[in-house]
């Protein structure tokens, strides 16, 4: 069951702000002293999100998603702490 949500142009907007206010915050420049409101929009905007995709496909089919989004990374991720781990020991 492949279904796409409708791209929101409107969502990336307040993601890409809420990036900025973070990176902003990061780099110590005057006015922008709330980084932290950054992350509170881009976790809003993420459970929105998760809700409205919740509604379209099971629970189940969500994460089940989501696993096979992380797998392929994690794995990697993984070998190659172990080859470093071998590396430097």
């Amino acid at each position: 069951m492949s279904q796409n949500i409708a791209h929101r142009l409107d969502i990336q907007f307040f993601r890409g702000i809420s990036v900025l206010l973070v990176v902003f915050y990061h780099l110590n420049i005057p006015g922008f002293s709330n980084g932290y409101l950054g992350v509170d929009i881009f976790f809003v905007l993420s459970g929105f999100l998760m809700a409205t995709l919740t509604r379209k496909v099971s629970v189940f089919e969500f994460y089940k998603r989501r696993l096979k989004n992380f797998k392929s990374p994690m794995v990697k991720n993984q070998i190659i702490a172990l080859e470093l781990k071998i590396a430097l020991a």
